[in-house]
């Protein structure tokens, strides 16, 4: 087999591992995407990281991916992730599954909605969506902001200095 080369962090807590996958035919997938693909016998639930024209490895043993399952988290707040992994020196798969769609989303279909708030004096209320970004000034407050802002189901995950 030979096309793109997908690279996925698999959904195991003890593989925090990048794997190499051939791509779907024909199928555009950005960095953050939800696949199923197959690991040792089994098939496991992982996040597409990284995409390559080549393997990394013997293109015999490439495996290809089993299905694009739905729509991850957005490339920023994947970076986002892999640098609170890094900071933390905890796994990655834990702040992907935080900051993944609880429910099979349509690859394409969630745009993240930015809100940026330089000068406010209080918190400020954002229109309902599953994924928005916020800055807020360093000085003051943000209990009340976090509170506000947290999802009534799922996850969410606050990054603060």
């Amino acid at each position: 087999m030979s096309g793109a080369v997908w690279r996925v962090l698999p959904d195991v807590a003890a593989v925090d591992r990048l794997f190499d996958y051939w791509a779907p035919p024909d199928t555009a997938a950005p960095v953050g995407t939800i696949v199923r693909v197959p690991l040792h016998g089994r098939r496991v639930r992982g996040w597409v990281l990284a995409r390559a024209d080549t393997p990394d490895v013997d293109a015999a043993l490439v495996q290809p991916v089993r299905a694009v399952v739905s729509a991850g988290p957005p490339p920023d707040v994947v970076a986002l992730c892999e640098w609170a992994a890094w900071r933390w020196a905890g796994p990655r798969a834990t702040f992907l599954r935080a900051a993944s769609p609880p429910n099979v989303v349509a690859v394409g279909d969630v745009e993240p909605d930015v809100a940026v708030h330089p000068a406010v004096e209080g918190p400020v209320a954002l229109a309902d969506r599953a994924r928005r970004l916020v800055v807020w000034p360093p000085a003051r407050p943000r209990d009340d902001l976090v509170v506000s802002l947290l999802a009534v189901e799922g996850s969410t995950i606050v990054v603060a200095p």
